[in-house]
């Protein structure tokens, strides 16, 4: 019995000081974990600006166009346009309003490549946005030297009605016009253009080839007339790409 009494006496006297040391860890732990989080928050609090919205890259001849949205934030005072590592960039300052407000810029003197852009929002204080990126390609002489004028099939001039039907063969499909330049018979100078023919039963943004056949009004027999054929590598391209001039005389 005596033995349990000093046993218990000697339990008693370490508890003070295993909860000293467990005091002491504690701050010790609490300590290193706010100096942890200070080294992440030394420099302030990161604040970024709304990323922008729907970004496109519409392909061109020798340039681009980007259009994107800025859906919030009215802080937001410039845009910035990085491409080639950010070796090359442009700025667009900006005045955010209260609705969606849609940007559009065209990057100029590009050789025909794929690139890389990516866009940030700024405001005035230097803070910046997350990236957008996109992907966009853009053609020039790489693309040119590979179109063809229409090949022409036959020419004939109806001696009653002054019409000269010009039958083509086929084309491909980036063709989106024909042009044809002659004089007409009063000498008056005249251009027709020919465009795709669009069929009502598919999707209206998608065209067909060119009409198979031309026709030319009230056309001078012994004259002749002159053709080109404009291409677009895509639909959306906001430029077309034209062959060199044709020109045919008509017996």
């Amino acid at each position: 019995m005596k033995s349990r009494n000093i046993l218990s006496k000697s339990i008693k006297q370490y508890i003070p000081i295993c909860f000293l040391v467990f005091v002491i860890s504690f701050l010790f732990s609490c300590r290193k974990m706010e100096d942890t989080y200070e080294s992440f928050i030394k420099n302030g609090a990161t604040i970024y600006t709304a990323r922008v919205d729907s970004l496109k890259a519409i392909p061109g001849r020798n340039r681009i166009k980007l259009t994107w949205l800025l859906v919030s934030d009215p802080k937001i005072t410039k845009n910035v346009v990085y491409w080639n590592d950010k070796a090359d960039s442009v700025v667009l300052n900006v005045t955010k309003t209260a609705h969606t407000d849609t940007i559009t810029t065209i990057i100029p003197n590009l050789a025909d490549q794929t690139y890389t852009f990516q866009v940030y929002t700024y405001d005035n204080y230097g803070h910046h946005s997350v990236k957008a990126e996109i992907i966009g390609t853009v053609y020039g002489d790489l693309y040119a030297n590979t179109i063809l004028n229409r090949p022409l099939n036959t020419t004939v001039l109806n001696t009653t009605t002054n019409n000269l039907a010009i039958t083509w063969w086929g084309v491909s499909s980036q063709a989106v016009a024909l042009d044809m330049k002659y004089t007409d018979i009063s000498g008056a100078s005249k251009t027709v253009t020919d465009v795709p023919i669009q069929d009502p039963n598919i999707n209206s943004r998608v065209w067909v080839v060119l009409p198979a056949v031309s026709n030319l009004p009230n056309f001078k027999k012994g004259s002749s007339f002159s053709y080109r054929t404009g291409y677009k590598p895509v639909p959306t391209s906001i430029d077309t790409f034209y062959t060199d001039w044709t020109t045919v005389t008509v017996p």
